[in-house]
């Protein structure tokens, strides 16, 4: 099996390059395409696709003190996502705690203004005067008799102060 991959054909080997991109290869296929091009001189045709798997093999060599790197870095990453995501929520409730304030103070102002001017209706209806006799005839004889009456009540009053200042 060790000089399996040099006699591997061109078609062959193109076939195996196939199937890997579209994810349909065997761990032992991904290893004689490896290998091919680990060793091998490659045609022209495929000398395209040398680089990358000879990265491949190259990366193969596992290393713990490269793992542990990956490991913290994606702890870094995963601690700044964190901050990020505190930070962003806690903006969105200070935000919305704004919005709640600024909603409530706009209700108490258009509830205060609202509650004025039905009171300041309700003190001018009392005021105005209404109009109470259809009639205008009927108008005049009660305006004539509130005046007849508000008449008198002057006239005694002065009488009073008339026959006061006479006996004094």
């Amino acid at each position: 099996m060790t000089q399996q991959h040099d006699y591997m054909d061109n078609e062959t080997l193109k076939t195996l390059i196939d199937r890997y991109f579209d994810g349909r290869t065997t761990e032992e296929e991904e290893r004689r395409i490896k290998d091919f091009f680990a060793s091998a001189e490659t045609d022209d045709r495929l000398a395209e696709y040398a680089p990358y798997f000879s990265a491949m093999s190259d990366n193969d060599v596992y290393d713990e003190s490269d793992a542990a790197d990956i490991e913290r870095r994606m702890e870094q990453q995963i601690d700044s996502w964190n901050k990020v995501e505190k930070r962003s929520s806690r903006n969105a409730r200070h935000l919305s705690m704004k919005w709640i304030t600024g909603i409530a103070a706009m209700m108490a102002i258009v509830f205060t203004i609202a509650y004025a001017t039905i009171r300041e209706n309700r003190t001018l209806a009392v005021a105005t005067p209404q109009d109470t006799f259809d009639n205008p005839e009927d108008a005049y004889r009660e305006a004539e008799r509130a005046l007849i009456t508000f008449s008198e009540a002057i006239n005694k009053g002065l009488d009073k102060i008339s026959g006061k200042e006479e006996r004094e």
